[in-house]
């Protein structure tokens, strides 16, 4: 018949289920990518997909914008990627 220690020495050797095996993978990261505004005067547009306010002046034609805010404004017209 086995001891109390063996039992517990195999219990302590037996490997346990680490979280980093459950670990779920980090979201994407958002690329910003350079939009251009053809238009003249001052713009203000909120992108649809994550909210920003992207703010086009006279003499700022270029801006980062996030990738999934694109799409809508080049449909626009007045945007180029």
């Amino acid at each position: 018949m086995g001891c109390c220690n063996q039992r517990r020495s195999a219990a302590i050797t037996t490997p346990l289920r680490t979280a980093e095996a459950h670990r779920v993978p980090a979201p994407r990261r958002a690329v910003d990518v350079p939009v251009r505004y053809v238009g003249a005067s001052r713009v203000r547009v909120r992108g649809t997909a994550t909210g920003r306010t992207y703010v086009w002046s006279g003499g700022d034609r270029t801006l980062a914008v996030d990738q999934r805010d694109i799409a809508v404004l080049l449909r626009s017209g007045h945007f180029v990627a």
